[in-house]
């Protein structure tokens, strides 16, 4: 049935997306954690790479919101 395989297909994506949002989240706490000296341009990166990945995700919530 094509419902079926639309939703089997939407799984595999999403559970695609919720791997490299793991993986991206891991990323940039390495940049900040696993430093012993907190050096302020590492800081800045980090915190402009959380900024960029909240910016891309807020319109899916957004979305879900206004439904």
């Amino acid at each position: 049935m094509p419902c079926q395989s639309a939703d089997s297909l939407l799984e595999e994506v999403t559970a695609s997306v919720h791997q490299a949002l793991e993986g991206r989240v891991r990323g940039l706490q390495a940049l900040w954690k696993n430093t012993g000296q907190h050096d302020t341009e590492q800081l800045r990166t980090a915190l402009r790479s959380y900024r960029d990945v909240m910016h891309r995700l807020l319109p899916l919530a957004d979305e879900q919101a206004g439904r």
